[in-house]
């Protein structure tokens, strides 16, 4: 038994050592709790935040409360400006702001077309559809000539989600919570003598599972796509998205979509901008594609035809990236393997592969061309 703990302590040690966080998070600089906005940012505030797998960070909002160089004013005279809008990737969660997909593509964009490009960044962490409906004001107060959406997999599952689950409060959540597992789950089961052994048990679970050695252990082991993957499909429900024909729970969040593109596109259109929107695959979607293998009853691409359909009967422009990330060998290695966002490697990728795929759909007028 004591040589047991002794490994066990050890093993924490050096798991603490290797895998460290910061006391400090983007929290700091948030309003999470105003549901007439959705998450925003508090403007000209600045925050740090290193998670397990990642660099420590800073967070640095302008004027307006967007993680964007640019001041509040147009774009540069002569500059095609791209408002940029989506959640926690496009955000540039987890890197550095010049390390981003988002401060990466202007640049892609350039080279490309041979055009100035700016590309304002007002994606926020937490930017789900239905967040994002509430704040349409702010796209077009930025005077872009073009809005980009740049949706995820995880935006179309929550699509209704407008106040993240921070500590036990989430929209449309009123039962008590508990922590099962390293989440807050909520619970209505009843504090009496017969649930106490239950009660223990997952909570014994639920902290060893807190333990750093476990997140270790599954850091390495989610580092294998194969494995990854396999973990993944066994997901229930949260993988929805990857099956080959709909479920009710993934026609719910595409419904949740589409209404909220309704207002958004509207807006757009309202004030003469084209909208274009596309889907950043999430991981094991990538694996998938970058593979070209899936096993039976799933389909990768089945997503982004559900969402192309819902897209282009709004009106809006649809840009493919599924022909990108399926000629990227190994693209499922360029995330963390355990919190699934992109280090800036990944971001890399993301800015060639959406470069790539606006310039082949001739998203940006040709220089000399009318904005």
């Amino acid at each position: 038994m004591l040589t047991f703990v002794l490994f066990c302590a050890s093993a924490e040690l050096l798991a603490r050592s290797l895998f460290r966080e910061s006391p400090t998070s983007t929290l700091a600089c948030l309003v999470t709790g105003d549901a007439a906005t959705g998450v925003r940012a508090r403007p000209d505030t600045v925050c740090r935040q290193k998670i397990f797998e990642s660099a420590a960070v800073e967070y640095r909002f302008n004027p307006c409360g967007f993680r964007t160089p640019q001041g509040c004013g147009p774009a540069p005279a002569g500059a095609y400006r791209i408002v940029l809008i989506g959640s926690s990737i496009s955000f540039g969660m987890h890197v550095a702001r010049e390390q981003s997909f988002a401060a990466k593509l202007g640049p892609a964009l350039a080279a490309r077309t041979g055009r100035s490009i700016d590309v304002f960044n007002e994606s926020m962490q937490w930017g789900t559809p239905a967040s994002l409906a509430l704040r349409t004001a702010p796209m077009i107060a930025a005077h872009p000539d073009m809005i980009v959406w740049t949706l995820t997999p995880f935006d179309i599952v929550n699509g209704r989600l407008i106040l993240p689950y921070i500590g036990g409060v989430q929209e449309g959540v009123e039962a008590p919570a508990e922590k099962v597992g390293g989440a807050l789950m909520p619970t209505a089961e009843p504090h009496t003598l017969a649930t106490v052994p239950a009660r223990a048990w997952r909570r014994l679970i639920a902290d060893v599972s807190d333990t750093r050695t476990v997140f270790m252990l599954r850091h390495y082991l989610y580092s294998s796509q194969s494995q990854y993957l396999s973990h993944t499909l066994a997901q229930g429900p949260a993988i929805d998205y990857l099956r080959d024909r709909p479920t009710p729970a993934l026609d719910a969040g595409l419904a949740s979509f589409s209404r909220s593109l309704d207002l958004v596109a509207a807006r757009a259109k309202k004030a003469g901008v084209p909208l274009i929107v596309t889907l950043l695959p999430s991981r094991p979607q990538t694996i998938m594609l970058a593979e070209h293998n899936w096993p039976a009853g799933y389909d990768p691409h089945l997503l982004g035809r559900l969402v192309k359909r819902v897209v282009v009967a709004h009106g809006a422009r649809y840009v493919d990236m599924t022909r990108d990330v399926a000629g990227q060998a190994n693209a499922g290695d360029l995330f963390f393997p355990v919190d699934e966002h992109l280090p800036p490697e990944g971001h890399t990728m993301l800015a060639r592969m959406l470069a790539d795929a606006l310039v082949r759909s001739n998203a940006i007028p040709p220089v000399g061309a009318a904005k």
